[in-house]
């Protein structure tokens, strides 16, 4: 079943209703069917508006962001970024492009024209305003302009922020006021004409009373601002600016109709799936005692909605579509396994859960419950399944406070006004509900909330365009992208069997019988068959230890882990069995960590125990000592005949063709002496492996002489010897 989608939905707000139609299907075997992918949402929908909130319909457009999953501050910044069709507007090449966040300043200069601060001296008030509306309905980009199409012989200065964001309102308070000082600063550069801001103290901007909240929240602001550079000395630097402020975003699926491939359906008869749980059922106790547990099967059929990256985002409307429609059908025994879409959407939303219908059925068994200890139960689900995928659109809703600053021209160093003009939108309607209700319904009724009655902005002389653009577009747009969603319907087949014990009392240490450890430099030992053992806190063995779920490391005498290598090092092979092997002499230790996500307790599951938690450990001493250096020894010979003549002995012996270390012996040693001890010996070297024989002279005549000989071999500059053959004697003549 797919991912339950995770999200705060608001019951009994508004809806987009669709009208939308859909195949029932039941779930078949032999695997998913395959189907082309799902058709992109349109450049536009129409919505109908929810009713008891406003009535016409309303337009969302295409803003085809990406960022949807990705990363939550882009979709915004690109929602409010994306740009609609421009309705009752100026057409003007330089002209403000029409998105959700500028399309607002219209209402701004509405709010401000009728309610907000103003200058004390009337004709540079009325200059000011024809500007201000000149700006928003004519000029884009920051740049200086004249009035003297509409005002004679004034210049200034445009200053569009275009969208800033903000971890707070408070935050927000802070940015927007330095914003507002870096425009004045930016056509200001001398301090004999820096009027209007105290002698040009960055804190003479008051701050908006409205941006005092500290909480974190996402908040995106765009500035507006007006700056008088030329024209009589007295109002140098004075000007105005609208601020919009968008916080509290909001998300709103629309279910669109199905026009074929719409929405796409894939079946599966799925696979097993185990996993185990804690039962009620413990032991906490030193005896073993009888206990009485419940098998179950279960059938179950769920309905899910999902919408791909939602869950950081907050949900602002459960959904009503124009239609009872079903997603998938199943039928076991007598229940009614069909849900409608509304249903399963809200309930999902809201709770974190789907909609789902059960048949179960129980059985009892008896165990022997050791001490310490609850039975696991497991728990092994059967799923088929029919997901339905679609490219949901999204809609982006929020709140809007609107406000302004003002340098009252009146005077050469006026202070900075500030004003709150308007709050739209609450936690049930957005900014733009709030603001069509009185373009529309109750145009004529008293709006309390920002105290004027909108009727009088829709026939004044100075208001009445801007009255026109925003019932046209900033009533009217809604930005809109493209999300990945299914709807899954699962038929589950449960077991819950089962699956031995989980101890009550936490691990508390590891123990061996295992000796400690001497190897010499070179060896190696397997320790994978060093056996450990866990303890409860209790003192008994702990239910469910398992040596395989931990292993060794190696330290050195302060308890370091010992990574270096340089006396000892682990290797593992591919079968899992691990080697200790010796490198230099010296002492390092074997210590057992268990792994850290295996055990806990039956009443805190998910509660693992560490290493450092633990009271103690296997730990074992290993000494390394170095290993002797291996003699070569080369083949010895046999003595062969032995014949004397006048004072002198022929002998012979046997040939040595063997090698070692790929070494040939380099000859023969032959010693006599006339006492069996061999003391006072002579000896005599015979170069070649090849000789077989050689002559002794020289001797003393009639004497019994002692005889024996041994190979010689050199490796390296160093000589070896082998043993000596047998002594063999014989007289001379």
């Amino acid at each position: 079943m797919k991912k339950m989608m995770k999200v705060l939905w608001k019951k009994g707000f508004l809806s987009f209703v669709l009208t939308v139609s859909f195949l029932a299907g039941a779930i078949a075997p032999g695997g998913y069917v395959r189907a082309a992918a799902p058709a992109a949402i349109p450049a536009t929908l129409s919505l109908k508006e929810a009713t008891g909130v406003c009535s016409g319909s309303a337009t969302a457009f295409n803003v085809n962001s990406t960022s949807f999953e990705s990363s939550k501050l882009k979709f915004y910044r690109e929602m409010l970024d994306g740009v609609h069709e421009k309705n009752n507007a100026s057409t003007k090449q330089n002209a403000p492009k029409a998105t959700a966040a500028e399309d607002w300043f219209s209402v701004a200069y509405m709010l401000h024209q009728k309610r907000g601060k103003q200058s004390s001296t009337s004709n540079y008030n009325s200059r000011m305003e024809a500007m201000r509306y000149v700006t928003i309905a004519e000029y884009n980009n920051t740049n200086k302009i004249s009035n003297n199409e509409y005002k004679n012989g004034y210049n200034w200065y445009i200053h569009r922020s275009g969208l800033n964001y903000s971890s707070s309102l408070s935050g927000a308070n802070t940015d927007i006021r330095k914003k507002l000082y870096d425009y004045y600063l930016a056509q200001h550069t001398s301090s004999s004409n820096k009027k209007g801001w105290n002698s040009g103290s960055q804190s003479a901007t008051n701050s908006f009373s409205a941006l005092t909240d500290t909480t974190n929240r996402d908040v995106f602001w765009s500035v507006l601002s007006l700056n008088r550079t030329d024209g009589d000395k007295r109002r140098n630097g004075h000007g105005s600016a609208l601020i919009a402020v968008f916080y509290d975003f909001k998300i709103s699926p629309v279910l669109q109709e199905d026009k074929g491939t719409t929405y796409i359906r894939q079946r599966n008869d799925g696979s097993d799936r185990k996993d185990s749980f804690v039962s009620s059922i413990t032991n906490n106790s030193p005896q073993n005692v009888n206990a009485e547990y419940t098998g179950s099967t279960e059938n179950t059929v769920s309905h899910t909605s999902n919408i791909n990256g939602s869950s950081s985002y907050t949900m602002g409307h459960s959904v009503t579509v124009g239609t009872n429609v079903n997603f998938g059908a199943f039928a076991s025994g007598s229940i009614d396994y069909t849900f409608d879409y509304s249903n399963t959407v809200e309930k999902g939303w809201s709770k974190e859960e789907s909609v789902s219908k059960t048949e179960r059925k129980e059985d009892k068994s008896s165990i022997s419950l050791p001490a310490y200890s609850a039975i696991m139960m497991k728990r092994t689900t059967s799923d088929s399944e029919e997901v339905t995928t679609y490219n949901c659109p999204v809609l982006l809703t929020y709140k809007v406070m609107l406000l302004e600053h003002i340098l009252n021209a009146s005077n050469d160093e006026a202070g900075a006004d500030t004003a709150t003009l308007g709050v739209f939108g609450s936690d049930s309607i957005s900014a733009r509900e709030d603001l069509k209700v009185y373009l529309t319904d109750n145009i004529n009724i008293k709006d309390t909330n920002r105290n004027i009655t909108w009727s009088e902005l829709q026939s004044n002389s100075d208001t009445k365009n801007a009255f026109q653009y925003a019932k046209s577009n900033t009533a009217l747009y809604i930005p809109m992208s493209s999300a990945g969603a299914t709807y899954s319907v699962n038929l589950k087949t449960i077991n819950v069997t089962y699956d031995g014990l989980i101890s009550t009392q936490p691990l508390s240490k590891i123990e061996t019988t295992a000796s400690d450890l001497n190897l010499l430099t070179g060896n190696s030992l397997t320790i994978s068959n060093i056996r450990v053992k866990g303890i409860n806190k209790a003192g008994t063995d702990y239910i469910g230890f398992n040596q395989d779920k931990g292993h060794w490391i190696i330290t050195s005498a302060d308890g370091k882990e010992d990574v270096s290598g340089n006396i000892a090092s682990l290797s593992q092979s591919r079968s899992g069995k691990v080697t200790l092997n010796a490198h230099k002499p010296g002492t390092v230790y074997l210590e057992y960590v268990i792994d850290e996500n295996c055990y806990a307790t039956a009443s805190a599951p998910m509660a693992y125990m560490t290493n450092r938690q633990l009271a103690s450990t296997a730990i074992l001493k290993v000494t390394i000592a170095a290993k002797k250096t291996a003699v070569p020894t080369p083949e010895a010979t046999k003595l062969g005949s032995v014949k004397a003549a006048k004072r002198s002995i022929a002998l012979t012996w046997k040939k040595i063709t063997s090698k070692v270390q790929k070494k040939r012996i380099k000859g023969y040693q032959i010693q006599y002496s006339t006492k069996r001890s061999f003391k006072k010996a002579k000896t005599k070297n015979v170069n070649g492996y090849k000789k077989t024989r050689v002559t002794l002279k020289k001797l003393k005549a009639k004497k019994k002489y002692y005889i024996r000989v041994r190979t010689i071999l050199k490796i390296n500059g160093k000589t070896y010897y082998s043993k000596w053959s047998k002594i063999k004697s014989v007289k001379t003549k």
